[in-house]
């Protein structure tokens, strides 16, 4: 089922709005136990249902995407000096 305003397109990690936060942490590449505290300190968004949490799938395709731009645009990245000379 594909919810109005959402495309698979949209969900291409799992063709669902939602993973569970186990689910997640094998998409980052994360421990179960890493995951979890992401998820306390906030660093990962959730949504709590009743006692499950669930992580909206975009907010994974985000953090990914852009959570690497954030990293490699740091100063402290290694190929930080690589990245000025060609931009």
């Amino acid at each position: 089922m594909v919810l109005p305003g959402r495309t698979e397109e949209r969900m291409p990690m799992t063709g669902r709005a939602t993973m569970t936060v186990t689910q997640a942490a094998t998409v980052l590449g994360i421990s179960r136990t890493a995951a979890y505290e992401c998820v306390r300190r906030g660093e990962i968004p959730s949504l709590r249902l009743g006692g499950r949490i669930i992580v909206p799938t975009q907010a994974v395709e985000e953090l990914l995407t852009f959570g690497a731009r954030q990293t490699s645009e740091s100063p402290d990245h290694p190929l930080a000096e690589q990245r000025d000379t060609l931009f």
